[in-house]
């Protein structure tokens, strides 16, 4: 079809509808699958086998082609697949992460150096948050927002994985046992008099 053509059959609509349904206007924004591997060999492009996914390395997570997560595994820092993001005990989560209150995948730590650069080791979750990544990071408390209460709060993040518990109090915070002793029974010695086998109250009862 010429150019005059073109411009001459899109006045029609049905000739419209049908070029669009074909694609003409419309681009694929589906973020493609991981790939899945055994060895090493399986992935191309230097792409790591890690925990059955080839992913790339990263130093942040703006390296990642398709907004996963820079994580810190255990074969170093890699891009995390979106199909091991999200969690319900922590043996889903790629080693050495847990599985958070969140139900996502998420490096433990300390202080921000122990997470990849340009995230932040959060205050009492000691968690790795990613300003760019993490919508439920609350950067002026340095924390996820419903994480003191698991999650379940108005505006947290959603019901607590499988197996969450609220950290159990320290040993010495605990009320302290109280084992009382047993009371001591008082024996009063029996007075027996000389030269008899009868003691005082047996002599009084005979008289």
């Amino acid at each position: 079809m010429t150019h005059r053509g073109f411009r001459e059959g899109v006045r029609s609509p049905l000739v419209l509808i049908a070029w669009l349904m074909l694609g003409g206007c419309s681009s694929s924004s589906k973020v493609p699958a991981t790939p899945k591997c055994f060895l090493a060999s399986d992935c191309q492009n230097l792409l790591q086998c890690v925990q059955g996914y080839c992913v790339k390395a990263c130093a942040q997570s703006r390296d990642c082609p398709n907004g996963e997560r820079c994580i810190t595994a255990a074969e170093g820092n890699t891009c995390q697949p979106l199909e091991t993001a999200t969690c319900q005990y922590n043996s889903q989560c790629t080693k050495p992460l847990v599985c958070a209150f969140d139900q996502k995948c998420r490096d433990q730590c300390q202080q921000n150096i122990d997470c990849p650069t340009g995230q932040m080791c959060t205050s009492i979750t000691h968690l790795c948050a990613d300003p760019t990544i993490d919508k439920n990071y609350n950067p002026v408390t340095n924390e996820f927002v419903g994480a003191n209460d698991g999650g379940l709060a108005s505006g947290g993040a959603g019901a607590a994985p499988v197996g969450w518990a609220a950290p159990s109090l320290a040993p010495e915070a605990q009320a302290p046992v109280v084992v009382r002793a047993p009371a001591t029974l008082v024996l009063t010695p029996l007075c027996r008099i000389p030269g008899t086998t009868l003691d005082r109250r047996q002599l009084g009862r005979q008289r």
